[in-house]
């Protein structure tokens, strides 16, 4: 066999379509992004390719050098840098914005949250309108998970969840149920309820609800976090010309009675309801 000994000067872009196999010795020195980039050396042509890492007991490890392998066994498919990326400065830090220095802080909320929290400082400074996040609270008697025997391994259940609930558009949320059902097949009845419970969080946090709640079989309880004068005057509006349906209270909690007047029941009439009322 032709052994190429070399060091990591190859993740700058050599490409050698005829190598399948890499061993990457002391592999736990190396940076998270580093060993993404030596992994990538293989598996360039048609070839099955192997990546080995080689380091000592995982016991005598850091913290971090485990963290960083274990987000390359999660991360094996084709396009998955934007992760790794994501995941290395979660694990070393972003840095600051005039320097070289490593800021750990981002470690301590996640990489989403750090660069929210950064770009509404920024639209601060400029002066611009800062949009209050409401993150509604729902509470409802239905089963809406994804079930171990669908998706088995843990890590991807945790990664679908995380996808599920950071879509900003329903229609995102049918591409990912198209998506889904090419992959595993036909989605289990606990896997569409989760699904209609993220339609109803957009919608709810279109309509700045801060709570969500399930009185009874037929009736949900809303919670709003501010209201403009013109939100009140639709909501009375609405309460008026279809009584039997919706009732708004004097500290403006808005009830929906989907016991009679609607031909769809459960969850489904709730979502049908939440639009009626966003088109206000």
């Amino acid at each position: 066999f032709n052994v190429f000994v070399c060091t990591s000067i190859i993740e700058s872009g050599v490409d050698m379509p005829n190598v399948n196999t890499i061993i990457i010795n002391n592999a736990h020195h190396f940076g998270l992004s580093q060993l993404y980039q030596l992994r990538g050396r293989v598996g360039r042509s048609i070839m099955r390719a192997y990546a080995y890492f080689i380091t000592p007991s995982l016991s005598s490890l850091s913290d971090e050098a485990r963290k960083k392998l274990d987000v390359l066994m999660t991360h094996q498919e084709l396009g998955s840098g934007f992760q790794v990326a994501s995941h290395d400065m979660e694990i070393r830090g972003v840095g600051n914005l005039l320097g070289e220095k490593q800021s750990g802080h981002v470690a301590s909320v996640g990489i989403e949250l750090y660069t929210k929290m950064l770009d509404d400082a920024v639209r601060r400074v400029r002066g611009l309108k800062v949009e209050i996040d409401i993150e509604p609270e729902i509470k409802l008697s239905e089963t809406a998970f994804i079930p171990e025997w669908f998706v088995e391994d843990q890590s991807q259940r945790l990664s679908l969840y995380k996808q599920i609930f950071s879509v900003s558009e329903e229609n995102d949320i049918n591409l990912f149920k198209r998506d889904m059902i090419d992959q595993y097949g036909e989605l289990p009845t606990e896997f569409n309820t989760l699904l209609d419970v993220a339609r109803i969080k957009l919608r709810l946090k279109a309509l700045k609800v801060k709570s969500l709640t399930q009185v009874s079989k037929c009736i949900y309880e809303l919670k709003f976090a501010a209201l403009s004068e013109r939100q009140i005057c639709n909501l009375r509006d609405i309460c008026t010309r279809k009584s039997n349906v919706y009732r708004l209270s004097l500290n403006f909690k808005l009830l929906i009675d989907l016991a009679k007047p609607t031909k769809t029941y459960g969850i489904r009439g709730l979502i049908e309801r939440l639009g009626e009322l966003s088109l206000l």
